[in-house]
């Protein structure tokens, strides 16, 4: 038995169903390790119709906060003391939190999107001519985030459009964000400088070998390719484009800045971005192409050498 056993004071943790090999745990963990916070943070597989369930437990016990995941982002929102204007516009919550009392929500997966948009838009990039894939939950969170970016926001991103294999669900979608649609035949035809690719094809499994977008889509002219996948990091969207001359963005960085956008939601603390990177990294053997050198040279605090 050791001198101290940790006896964590505060608790935290994921919903969703099914869970799956969430890295949630793996990045928190190391966070409230790192910062010295008596906390832990755990998964909780939970099956639809159970929501109010949780909520009330969360009013009952110590979790001062907990990640939504699919199918609850939507189920949640009713049952909450109040949510951000940007959860509103999503019209999903991934992040619950505690304010002076008041059970809040907040859509941090809109600020792990934009993160590395925003960095590039700080070095003067912009976009013409936006395109998003697929038009499921992730589909929501981009294309509120190219609102902000664009013509209801700061004006980095011009027309924004819409395109899935269910046009019946497409036309909607976009109408709600004030977004076009593009027939999913017509995709690589439309002219997108920046395309997002919000589907799970390309996502390592059965999946990993398909791709939502064409490879003609891509010379001609030149781009970014945004691909919400991180596992694997270079998927075949992203393959395409860059043999293709264009710029690339994995997913990493927004589950990475997602989750970093929790923590300081919970905490008023700021979780390292590189050791979170190089932390996710590590555990998904992705090697030294996610984090720009060996991670195998790579000390984190609470990690060890990878």
């Amino acid at each position: 038995m050791p001198a101290h056993p940790f006896l964590p004071r505060e608790l935290y943790g994921i919903i969703g169903h099914p869970l799956g090999h969430t890295m949630s745990p793996l990045l928190h963990n190391w966070g409230f390790g790192l910062l010295d916070i008596p906390a832990v943070y755990m998964a909780w597989p939970l099956e639809p119709g159970r929501v109010g369930d949780f909520i009330t437990a969360v009013r009952i016990l110590p979790i001062r906060g907990a990640s939504v995941t699919i199918p609850h982002k939507q189920a949640v929102l009713p049952l909450l003391d109040g949510v951000s204007a940007r959860a509103r516009a999503v019209g999903a919550v991934n992040t619950l939190y505690w304010r002076d009392g008041r059970l809040l929500g907040e859509n941090t997966d809109v600020t792990g999107f934009l993160a590395p948009l925003r960095q590039r838009a700080s070095e003067g990039w912009r976009c013409a001519r936006a395109l998003v894939l697929g038009n499921g939950g992730a589909a929501r969170a981009v294309l509120a985030g190219l609102n902000e970016l664009g013509r209801t926001g700061v004006g980095v991103v011009g027309e924004v459009a819409v395109t899935g294999r269910n046009a019946e669900k497409a036309a909607p979608l976009a109408a709600e964000f004030g977004a076009g649609v593009v027939d999913w035949e017509a995709r690589a035809a439309w002219g997108a400088d920046l395309v997002v690719n919000t589907t799970p094809m390309g996502m390592s499994g059965e999946r990993q070998g398909d791709t939502a977008f064409l490879a003609q889509g891509f010379p001609g002219r030149t781009g970014l390719a945004y691909d919400l996948v991180y596992n694997p990091l270079r998927t075949r969207f992203l393959s395409e484009a860059a043999k293709a001359g264009w710029d690339v963005q994995d997913g990493l960085a927004m589950f990475v800045e997602q989750g970093r956008e929790q923590f300081r939601l919970w905490t008023g603390l700021e979780l390292p971005a590189e050791g979170a990177r190089t932390l996710v990294a590590v555990a998904l053997g992705l090697g030294d192409v996610a984090v720009g050198r060996a991670c195998g040279q790579c000390a984190l605090p609470g990690l060890g050498k990878g």
